[in-house]
């Protein structure tokens, strides 16, 4: 019976070897077609013979395949290599997905229109290759692993290679640190195989301590402090995935490489080889926007002035109508691998037409990083506030100011796949505030504010873009009115661009904006490459902000469209943008704007 098998597995082989030797002999005589068509256009590849969803994937990986963007298509030039080697890749193709019998025959069909031609690739699939038997040996009887090769099935290449790191996977996952799998395929004849995975586990290992190298020795214990390893703990590659991202979370390394080593007795250390960051940055910068005309801020910030990750900040700002400076101060992994603890002190002073605020206060926050992308941070701050009224109407600021102790809430999500020019991914966050009553304050209030924004790539180099934002925000308890620090207000160049600054939105009798309870505001942007640096976009805000919450009416929505141009810099596009309003409730207000402004809107 072995010699019978051994016979047959004999014979199948020299049959695909002869397969595969008959296919190279067609290929060379392929080699060289077309060279008449040397140099000329490629209107069309068509991909014939196979049904629409496998010959989309495959035409995509072809270097004959035109690209297509949104506003034009790249064609490509033709040359007689580039169609022998996309013939291979249609081969290769073929066979991972269990037809190795294919046949491709490509067609070269000049237009006579230019040097241009259509190529036709007519695939004949041939016998597809089915899985028979499947055993797996060798896996430990405490790790449960059901295996997705089903026997009758289509065999292909990528379906074992998936299985073989689904076994990999929950071997390592139990602890098994050096697993590896090997696979075995034995043809039963012509169409079907059987296959085998053997399971070579190893020893299962758990964690011993954490070595670090290429930091100085305070911040030393704090990485160790903070990949939370416990000795003895089941070695998985889940908690190596946990160490790395509790290590970046700290924001003191340029790099983090996390491996392990054979400590002996089946335990495993982690060795953390780590770069360092400069702990010091200063950041300052002078320039001119629309919207507070010119404007100055000045940063600078010590990662670990007072050792241990514990650092210390200074940011200060100015423009014509606003001056703030904050210093803080913050303690990492103070109540887990991934919580900072932030002590600050701030003043603000805000000059604007209808009121002149100045604050002044301290708060405690703790900050706990979800992941290298998402975040939430619980606060409490106290704050005194001198309120100012330069309006002469007395229905505008109603509360005075006084004392002021804010609990609050932020939880935040970036996967925005560039901070200065996004194409991809999203940014959610969520603020949210009580000044309740009783205690240390004297105005009372809760404010909700949220913000979602989605980038989606179109073609080489567009993007489509779209935000929407809205708060709310009341008076509780005793008050009666919200300071003016905490209404809303918008209009702008990062806001609604058919208005000014802060223009949208509730008046005073002089028309001086105050700002309102409530605040609706969307918007969708196409931004396209056009020569050079440049690009364009095109743009459609809407939005309006209420003066109390029972004022809302859909019908007072003011609706905006407008170009821009913009021209990259180091520190983000310079852009202009000018907003014609398609509506007109505020007819106080002009029906266009223009802004200058460095960087996107959002």
């Amino acid at each position: 019976m072995a010699l019978t098998r051994l016979a047959l597995n004999i014979f199948f082989a020299l049959a695909l070897t002869a397969a595969w030797a008959l296919a190279q002999v067609r290929g060379q005589g392929a080699r060289g077609r077309g060279s008449e068509f040397k140099g000329w256009t490629v209107r069309t590849l068509e991909v014939r013979g196979l049904e629409p969803t496998l010959a989309a994937s495959l035409k995509s990986g072809l270097e004959l395949s035109e690209r297509r963007v949104v506003y034009r298509t790249r064609r490509v030039t033709f040359y007689p290599a580039v169609l022998d080697e996309d013939l291979q890749r249609v081969r290769l193709f073929m066979a991972r997905r269990g037809f190795p019998y294919a046949r491709v025959e490509p067609n070269l069909k000049p237009i006579e229109q230019g040097k241009s031609l259509r190529v036709v690739l007519n695939i004949t699939p041939g016998h597809r290759v089915t899985l028979g038997a499947v055993s797996i040996r060798g896996v430990p009887r405490e790790i449960d692993y059901v295996h997705t090769l089903v026997g009758g099935k289509a065999f292909s290449d990528d379906g074992l290679d998936n299985a073989v790191r689904d076994l990999v996977s929950a071997l390592k996952s139990a602890g098994y640190a050096q697993a590896e799998v090997k696979t075995n395929v034995e043809w039963l004849d012509s169409t079907s195989v059987t296959v085998t995975l053997e399971a070579k586990p190893g020893r299962a290992y758990r964690f011993n301590e954490v070595r670090v190298t290429g930091t100085q020795s305070d911040l030393a214990h704090l990485v160790q402090k903070s990949a939370g390893i416990k000795r003895g703990q089941p070695y998985s590659p889940a908690t190596m995935d946990r160490v790395r991202t509790n290590l970046r979370t700290l924001d003191l390394f340029r790099q983090v490489r996390v491996s392990t080593v054979d400590a002996g007795d089946d335990l495993l250390d982690v060795q953390a080889d780590l770069l360092e960051r400069r702990p010091r940055t200063v950041e300052v910068g002078l320039g001119y926007w629309s919207d507070d005309l010119l404007r100055g801020r000045f940063r600078w910030e010590h990662r670990n002035l007072l050792k241990g990750g514990r650092g210390v900040s200074f940011v200060s700002t100015a423009s014509k109508f606003s001056q703030t400076a904050k210093t803080s101060m913050w303690w990492p992994v103070l109540l887990g691998a991934r919580t900072r603890a932030t002590l600050s002190l701030s003043g603000e002073r805000q000059d604007e037409e209808s009121y002149e605020l100045l604050r002044v206060g301290g708060g405690l926050g703790l900050t706990y990083r979800l992941s290298l992308i998402a975040s939430g941070r619980v606060g409490v701050e106290v704050n005194w506030v001198d309120l100012e009224r330069k309006t002469d109407d007395p229905e505008a600021f109603v509360d005075e100011g006084g004392l002021l102790t804010i609990f609050s809430l932020r939880l935040s999500r970036n996967s925005a796949n560039d901070r200065v020019y996004p194409s991809k991914g999203h940014v959610l966050w969520l603020n949210a505030e009580i000044a309740p009553p009783g205690g240390i304050t004297e105005n009372h209030f809760a404010l909700f504010e949220g913000s979602a924004t989605r980038y989606q790539r179109l073609g080489d180099g567009v993007v489509l873009g779209g935000r929407v934002n809205a708060g709310l925000a009341e008076p509780i308890g005793r008050s009666v009115d919200l300071l003016p620090n905490k209404r809303f207000f918008a209009g702008g160049s990062t806001s609604m661009r058919g208005f000014g600054r802060r223009r949208l939105g509730p008046v005073d009798d002089g028309g001086s904006p105050i700002g309102g309870e409530l605040k609706l505001t969307a918007t969708v942007e196409l931004r396209v490459p056009l020569v050079w640096k440049f690009g364009g976009a095109a743009f459609v805000d809407v939005g309006q902000v209420w003066r109390h919450v029972e004022d809302l009416d859909a019908d007072d929505v003011e609706v905006a469209v407008g170009p821009g141009v913009m021209i990259q810099t180091p520190v983000g596009p310079l852009r202009a943008d000018w907003g014609y309003r398609l509506t007109d409730f505020q007819s106080n207000e002009k029906r266009f704007a223009f802004h200058i402004a460095i960087g996107n809107p959002f």
